[in-house]
């Protein structure tokens, strides 16, 4: 079992919708169910779409869900399972039939149907840009560890201060050091700020004696 030691003072919250912790709790029996609805509600607001969804292929390529959930067929039972409590809801894209899964809220049904008039019009792919985002977090988990609350903030932060592959390659290098704490990923970052990157390279008394 985990040894969690308690939320920290600048802990973000996430938003959950009050019936949750009400009825649909009690109608709920299934454990995996629940488990995925709670890390649904977390990759939407990781995501950060204008309105929020996320596409189903991406909830099941998500490395924990397939920690918690198992192989993509259960995964999709899962999905399946939540929308018919009436949670979530899904709707094909006319531009190119990919999934999007969100919240079963009036506000954003209505804003997903207008969105999805505006991506066909515009011939574009609305995830493209937003795919860099998640990009970051889940070479964040592969290399250094599950992400909370706080350090997805940093990686965010991070995000308006670094190029997006100045985050990537850095975690990639704390990793290789055995150095899996942000506060030693943003010294890096910090000393690239300062001295300029030399294609991501460091010589062995920086690693030895600067990032410690």
């Amino acid at each position: 079992m985990m040894n969690f030691k308690g939320f920290k003072k600048n802990v973000k919250y996430i938003p959950i919708p009050a019936p949750i912790f009400d009825t649909l709790l009690e109608s709920m029996s299934n454990i995996s169910e629940l488990k995925l609805m709670l890390r649904i509600m977390w990759l939407l607001q990781i995501y950060n779409r204008k309105p929020q969804f996320i596409t189903e292929n991406e909830i099941i390529t998500d490395k924990l869900t397939s920690k918690l959930i198992g192989a993509s067929d259960k995964v999709i039972e899962s999905i399946c399972a939540l929308e018919n409590y009436g949670i979530i809801k899904s709707s094909k894209q006319k531009s190119d039939d990919s999934k999007i899964i969100f919240l079963n809220s009036e506000t954003i049904k209505d804003r997903i149907e207008k969105a999805d008039l505006l991506i066909e019009t515009n011939q574009t792919d609305p995830w493209e840009k937003d795919n860099e985002i998640p990009n970051i977090y889940s070479i964040y988990e592969q290399n250094i560890g599950m992400i909370t609350p706080h350090i997805a903030e940093l990686i965010k932060e991070s995000e308006n201060l670094y190029p997006v592959e100045w985050v990537e390659d850095a975690i990639k290098h704390a990793s290789k050091q055995n150095k899996r704490s942000w506060a030693y990923i943003e010294s890096i970052l910090n000393r690239w700020k300062i001295e300029g990157r030399d294609n991501g390279e460091y010589s062995r008394h920086n690693r030895q004696t600067r990032y410690r």
